[in-house]
């Protein structure tokens, strides 16, 4: 199971940016753990961004390889509109599934979501698809409408109802409505530690006015992670941008806030987990 949120990014002018963020943690049906999985992908080469929550075997697997082979050039060159690209996205996954073998009496259900950019600069809006599936209703597909403020798009997962109450907490704060407030309080959903199945470390990834999709990088309890992924090790780092629990900008080396970075202060009325 997962916590999953979508969450948009306004400033002064318009729509700035599109978020999806997620833990790492995957559980199997005897209590064992994993703080290492990949939740949410972003493509290198297009301003596409895909989640999941759910079965973790299909989706995980899956959602990986149609995010290479959209940086292949294979799936949207030439193709500009959101309702195609998700389109093309949900025939992938359909034809998958129908081959997809259940070594267990019930298939599991799983949710996938597709974020894009319309427009560019100015004119940019985002757009949300949500694709379904459950052994109950089969396939369901939908648009979600993408606020043209800074706010929580969606959520999903057994950790909804834990991000909803840090959520309402941090939005009654002074800087509620703004994004920054939203990821924070994914953080303390996490570490409050109310739903079994989400945990581990945060993970983002990120559409902007222009380029392609971003992978965030997270300083998380005094670690550096990417994808979920410890980085200590790797030295190549200085292309990522880095958010802290506070989503400030960050130095992925010393996990202190950037000089030249906004500072982002706790709000007194919201306690930490």
């Amino acid at each position: 199971m997962t916590s999953l949120i979508a969450w948009t990014g306004v400033d002064s002018r318009a729509p700035a940016s599109f978020y999806f963020a997620s833990d790492s943690r995957i559980s199997t049906a005897n209590g064992l753990k994993w703080d290492w999985a990949r939740k949410v992908f972003a493509s290198s080469r297009y301003s596409d961004i895909l989640g999941y929550c759910g079965d973790v075997l299909f989706t995980s697997q899956l959602i990986a390889q149609i995010v290479d082979t959209i940086d292949a050039g294979a799936i949207f060159e030439g193709i500009s509109d959101v309702e195609s690209k998700f389109a093309l996205i949900a025939g992938a996954v359909k034809r998958a599934h129908a081959d997809y073998p259940f070594a267990v009496p019930r298939r599991p259900e799983f949710t996938i979501i597709h974020g894009s950019r319309r427009g560019c600069d100015m004119k940019t809006s985002y757009a949300l698809f949500e694709l379904t599936w459950n052994e109950s209703g089969g396939w369901t597909e939908k648009e979600i409408s993408v606020p043209r403020n800074s706010e929580v798009v969606a959520t999903y997962g057994s950790g909804k109802a834990s991000l909803s109450r840090s959520v309402d907490c941090w939005q009654k704060s002074d800087v509620g409505g703004t994004s920054r407030s939203v990821f924070s309080a994914f953080c303390d959903s996490l570490e409050a530690k109310r739903d079994p199945f989400s945990g581990g470390p945060p993970q983002i990834v990120g559409l902007f006015r222009r380029g392609a999709a971003e992978s965030v990088g997270v300083i998380y309890g005094g670690q550096a992670y990417l994808a979920g992924l410890p980085v200590a090790e790797f030295p190549h780092l200085d292309g990522v941008e880095w958010r802290n629990e506070l989503f400030e900008r960050c130095d992925w080396r010393t996990k202190e806030r950037l000089k030249s970075a906004q500072r982002h202060a706790r709000p007194r009325k919201v306690p930490k987990p």
